[in-house]
């Protein structure tokens, strides 16, 4: 078995957990399918991705304003995904494992930031990155509980 983590030696990093009322099965459906992350996830403006979702799978998707493509790094059904991706100025890894707690699941993210960005203004990245994260696990909650996504006005 191979074990991915972040860059841990990345100037800018941060993580965070939540709490899903749904077994890993269902939020695994949800978060496994890449192609579907601008149907609930409102970081996402678009993907494009390769199916089926190995490692190796390669996407283009347009967050933040900007276009970041990515590449899925290890996939463990129902447990874990990875993957690295960049964009102009910032590259980034990003792990998201799945605790199955029965009719819960405890999802925690971490990420790390590399590259001029985070260097030059890393509070500023790291505000934007741990807000990413958070914000993209509270869309994965509703979107699995089934909660309306709540789209900014564009």
């Amino acid at each position: 078995m191979t074990f991915y983590d972040i860059d841990v030696s990345a100037p800018v990093s941060a993580n965070a957990d939540i709490l899903i009322d749904a077994p890993a099965h269902a939020v695994w459906a949800r978060l496994s399918h890449v192609s579907g992350w601008p149907e609930w996830n409102t970081g996402v403006q678009w993907i494009s991705a390769q199916v089926p979702l190995t490692t190796g799978t390669g996407f283009e998707m347009r967050s933040a304003g900007q276009t970041v493509r990515g590449r899925i790094q290890a996939v463990r059904p129902e447990d874990m995904l990875c993957w690295s991706s960049s964009a102009l100025f910032v590259s980034a890894r990003h792990l998201v494992t799945l605790e199955d707690l029965g009719t819960q699941t405890r999802v925690h993210v971490s990420a790390a930031y590399r590259g001029a960005w985070p260097v030059a203004m890393p509070k500023r990245a790291r505000r934007h990155l741990k807000a990413m994260i958070q914000t993209g696990l509270e869309d994965l909650r509703n979107a699995v509980e089934r909660r309306p996504v709540k789209r900014k006005a564009a």
